[in-house]
Formats: C-alpha cells, structure tokens, sequence
C-alpha cells in the first residue's frame, strides 16, 4: 500500500505541475493579448479613430523651396500653393513648402536659395527677376528644376528662348519692356507735342536696358 500510495501521489504531483504549466502558458498567451491589443487601441485614438492602412504606402512628401523676392508680388505665392493643391499636391500630405521672403537683397537671395541646395528641395519656385537669375545658377550646379515668375526674359540671359528654355528652368515671363513701351505711347497720345520726357531709371538695375532699347524704337534717348 505504501509502495502504491507513493505511486499515486508522485502522478498527482505531475498533473498538478502539468495544470500549472500550462495555466502558467495561458497567463502569458493572455497577457501577449492585452498589450497587442492595447497597442491597436493607442493607434486607433492616434488615427483620429481610423485604423491604419497598413496595405497602403506612405507617400512621398515632395519639397519645394519659395523664394519671394518682392512684397509687391508676395500674392503669387498663394496662386502657386492653390494652382498645386488643384493637381493633387496637398501642404503637408505629399508636399512641403520652405517659403522665404527678402526684399531685392542679393546676398540674401543667394544665402535662400544655398539653403534650398543643402536641404535637397525638389523644386525652386522663385520671382522676380534677380531672384529668379540667382536660382537659375543653383539650377545649373545642383540640378534643381527652377519654376520662376513675374520675371522679364528680355536681355537677361535667363533662359534660352519661350519655345525651349533650357537649363533646367522654366516660368511665366513678366512683360516688362511691353509695359514700358505702352506706358511711353499713352504718354504721347496724352501729350503729343512732348519733345523731351524725362525717365528717372537705375542705370545697374539688369531690368533698365531692355526696357530703354524697346522704348528707343522711334524716338531718341538721351542720358
């Protein structure tokens, strides 16, 4: 009987070490399951209550660099933002804008647009024209695509012709010497016995000389 007694008692010892086991397994299979769930729980409430996609890539964010190099037209920067939001660039999905202000200040358009080389931007959007001829050098040593505008073509050796640009950049021509040489023809038709008109104009500034060659045609200048 004792032999027998000790029998039972050490197979009993093992079911119960057996039992222990594995409830010992189902704690740790249980408690595996709360932390995955509490973790789905924390992203669900980071997704704003959408579960992640977890299927679906995440998309590029592409990276523009805006130099407004002029108050006057700081407005074109809202229609470059609108114009690309309507082909599908949404600010802060699949696009980010750097915009950066100086008023006409090279040194500070060059130290801007250094700055969009070193961070690798995409795309330099850039206007007027001084900014857009300092961009346009970045272009060719870096390989960034420049988009400018409101900036003159005429004399400015910024791109190579409409039909082709060139060099990587591109834009919307501003009608500078256009608008000179209508500005000059109202003024005759207002005063059309006028001999002399007087034209105040920064002799260095790159945008004077185009201007003054298309205003030249029919009368004569005089500096």
């Amino acid at each position: 009987m004792a032999g027998l007694f000790v029998f039972r008692q050490k197979r009993y010892n093992k079911l119960i070490n057996t039992k222990i086991m594995v409830i010992n397994k189902r704690i740790v299979w249980l408690i595996i399951v709360l932390v995955l769930v509490s973790f789905t729980a924390a992203a669900f409430l980071l997704s704003d209550g959408k579960f992640p996609d977890l299927g679906r890539k995440t998309p590029r964010i592409y990276k523009i660099g805006v130099l407004n190099g002029f108050d006057f037209f700081g407005r074109t920067v809202d229609g470059f933002k609108a114009k690309m939001a309507e082909l599908g660039y949404v600010d802060g999905e699949n696009i980010a804008y750097d915009v950066q202000e100086s008023n006409v200040d090279l040194d500070r358009y060059r130290s801007i647009l250094q700055k969009f080389a070193d961070d690798k931007v995409d795309l330099i959007f850039t206007f007027p024209t001084e900014a857009s001829m300092e961009a346009k050098k970045i272009a060719q040593t870096t390989g960034i695509p420049v988009v400018f505008s409101n900036a003159n073509i005429e004399g400015m050796n910024l791109v190579d012709s409409i039909r082709e640009p060139g060099n990587n950049t591109t834009g919307v021509r501003y009608p500078g010497p256009d608008i000179a040489l209508g500005r000059l023809e109202v003024m005759m038709v207002i005063v059309p016995d006028a001999k002399n008109i007087l034209v105040p104009y920064d002799k260095n500034y790159p945008n004077v000389p185009p201007q003054l060659e298309c205003c030249g045609i029919g009368f004569q200048l005089r500096e």
